[in-house]
């Protein structure tokens, strides 16, 4: 049988403007405050990324999953492929790639 992991409860103390600022902290992250204390303690850091100037990545990603979805069917019903749509996707998946390449190059996060 396998072995639960129990967590185990620790009381901490907060003056009120220490809370505020956990809070304000956690807040700018996206995260609840008892995630961000637990992942302070541990780790020492927590990095943010914005990832909302990358939206405009997912458009194309998007139209090959379609593109691969629509083969797929069509394989799936047939039992072949055109080699006309392999290629097609290969030039979408290059072109994405690119632009995955250089968005990513120096991935900027915010330290809080």
């Amino acid at each position: 049988m396998e072995k639960k992991k129990h967590s185990v409860e620790r009381k901490i103390y907060f003056t009120d403007d220490e809370w505020e600022q956990v809070e304000k902290r956690a807040a700018l992250l996206g995260v609840r405050p008892n995630y961000y204390v637990r992942d302070m303690a541990v780790n020492g850091e927590i990095k943010h990324y914005d990832f909302a100037e990358y939206q405009s990545m997912l458009y194309p990603l998007r139209g090959i999953g379609i593109n691969i979805n629509q083969i797929a069917a069509v394989a799936n019903s047939t039992g072949s492929v055109f080699e006309k749509d392999i290629a097609d996707i290969k030039v979408q998946f290059a072109k994405l790639k690119e632009l995955f390449d250089e968005y990513f190059k120096e991935l900027k996060y915010t330290q809080i």
